[in-house]
C-alpha cells in the first residue's frame, strides 16, 4: 500500500510539474 502511495503522489507531482 505505501509503496502505491508513493507511486501515485509522484505520478500527481509528475502532472503538475508537465501542467505549470
Amino acid at each position: 500500500m505505501l509503496v502505491i502511495a508513493g507511486v501515485f503522489y509522484t505520478f500527481v507531482i509528475q502532472r503538475f510539474e508537465s501542467k505549470v
